[in-house]
């Protein structure tokens, strides 16, 4: 592939291109190759949904579709690289990836008891449930990526989340509270 990519390089559609995409043959692996670095953005993103031609990514506190053809998406890093052009014309701004500003430095993927907005509380059913944590109901925070989120949105994957483990099914109700103020705000009982 690299004297493919030696050659490609020489042609002037290689210098007017945003990414060049190339394929084993017999095969669906792909290798995508940055064309021009200082003509393309890289900013934090969180893919919501997709369709054949399009990403519906969240950008910071906005919903924007980007077209799939202009854009790279890395899952891992929940990060997208689009061009300038598209960047300006979209007024997008680049954000930091969130990450804890707590000591314990979490990734986005995790929950940190001191930076997670909403927390959830099982309440047992026994009361000697050996579920328990030092004698208090489990609890559980929520995603670091999940701090912008409504509290409805919250809850409603939290609850996802946990729908099937053996903590949910042995409770009777769960809790859901904002981590600042400790305030009680919503629950679901369990039958």
């Amino acid at each position: 592939m690299s004297e493919m990519l030696k050659r490609a390089k020489k042609t002037e559609m290689y210098r007017q291109a945003h990414t060049l995409i190339m394929y084993e043959r017999d095969s669906d692996s792909r290798l995508y190759h940055t064309v021009n670095e200082e003509t393309n953005k890289t900013i934090y993103a969180i893919l919501k949904k997709q369709t054949d031609k399009a990403f519906f990514f969240k950008i910071g506190n906005r919903l924007e579709w980007l077209p799939k053809s202009y854009t790279l998406y890395n899952a891992d890093k929940h990060q997208i690289t689009i061009p300038k052009w598209l960047y300006d014309d979209k007024k997008l701004e680049n954000k930091k990836l969130p990450t804890c500003s707590c000591s314990l430095q979490k990734s986005i993927e995790e929950s940190c008891k001191n930076c997670s907005k909403y927390k959830i509380t099982f309440l047992l059913k026994k009361s000697d449930s050996k579920l328990k944590v030092n004698g208090y109901n489990p609890v559980r925070y929520c995603f670091l990526k999940m701090n912008e989120n409504s509290i409805d949105e919250v809850f409603k994957a939290m609850l996802r989340r946990f729908k099937k483990t053996e903590l949910y099914k042995e409770s009777r109700m769960v809790r859901i509270y904002d981590c600042s103020t400790n305030e009680y705000l919503e629950e679901e009982t369990i039958i």
